[in-house]
């Protein structure tokens, strides 16, 4: 996906991950022949696996058009673009399945907030575009469930702006974090009799060492309920919520404590680049088979 006339493109971080060239083919327009060029990596975010790849031309470079992945309904007719299997300029049809899709690739990687479509996506599809009826791009084709299963999955393009944004200002990404081990309080069965007045929300679990929670109003068992005035009701929801705020943001945190509502201030840290998920912190003892969540 060209992003401006300068050259700039994005694509997936495994497309141009550990390789030693990158060979770049385009045609400005059906008409054109077709002109190769070298491209070399300007930075890439292996958590959403993304990356920008330069290329240096006189051409005048076709520029996508971008739609909006936040009005994206259920069912909207959508085309994949790519090279399925080195079939250069495929061209496939469906619709939007679902949306904020979770996919879990191991016990340590996964992708959060995906869409999910049944155009069929095939290997050489990463990096290329999702479009609607109106030829704008809402999503990075990224992954598929499987071979001929009709599940394949892009990266929202709001999400894959934001990211791109990051990229070409600090050349990195920087994600917000309260610094907390979080729960669902429906799931968890220690403290969900006990949260008074509330059903749904998020419990605070645990302090990380070294993360802004520390020295902030939040206390350990809170219970969670609105970031920004937006409800949440799940751990992942509340971790979806802060990744969309950058490091430093001032944010209202509605809670529950001992049965009382309230609103407190909280300034979100920058998420460590080398994480290693802490045993021993500060935290409410957790009984319990509800895992976790880093937020």
């Amino acid at each position: 996906v060209i992003l401006d006339e300068s050259g700039l493109i994005l694509t997936n971080h495994h497309v141009v991950a550990d390789i030693d060239r990158i060979h770049v083919k385009i045609s400005p327009s059906i008409e054109s022949p077709t002109h190769e060029f070298i491209a070399s990596v300007v930075a890439y975010d292996t958590q959403s696996d993304l990356a920008l790849i330069q290329i240096r031309t006189n051409l005048e470079l076709p520029v996508i058009q971008f739609g909006t992945s936040s009005d994206i309904l259920l069912g909207e007719p959508v085309v994949a673009i790519g090279n399925a299997y080195g079939y250069e300029d495929t061209i496939t049809r469906g619709v939007v399945s679902a949306k904020k899709r979770r996919v879990q690739l191991n016990d340590e990687q996964y992708y959060e907030n995906l869409l999910q479509t049944d155009a069929s996506i095939n290997p050489g599809n990463s990096g290329g575009p999702l479009v609607n009826i109106y030829g704008e791009v809402i999503g990075i084709n990224t992954l598929i469930r499987g071979m001929n299963t009709g599940i394949g999955f892009a990266v929202p393009i709001n999400l894959a702006k934001r990211i791109s944004d990051m990229l070409i200002k600090d050349g990195k990404v920087t994600r917000a974090w309260l610094g907390v081990s979080i729960t669902t309080l429906r799931e968890d069965v220690e403290l969900r009799d006990l949260a008074v007045g509330v059903e749904d929300g998020v419990v605070v679990r645990q302090f990380i060492p070294g993360g802004p929670a520390e020295n902030s109003n939040l206390q350990l068992a809170d219970v969670i309920t609105s970031i920004d005035g937006k409800k949440v009701k799940s751990a992942e929801e509340l971790k979806r919520a802060i990744r969309y705020k950058t490091a430093g943001d001032s944010i209202k945190i509605g809670l529950m404590r001992d049965g009382n509502s309230m609103e407190i201030l909280f300034e979100t840290g920058a998420f460590p680049e080398e994480f290693t998920p802490v045993t021993r912190a500060r935290r409410v003892e957790d009984k319990n088979s509800n895992k976790p969540v880093i937020a």
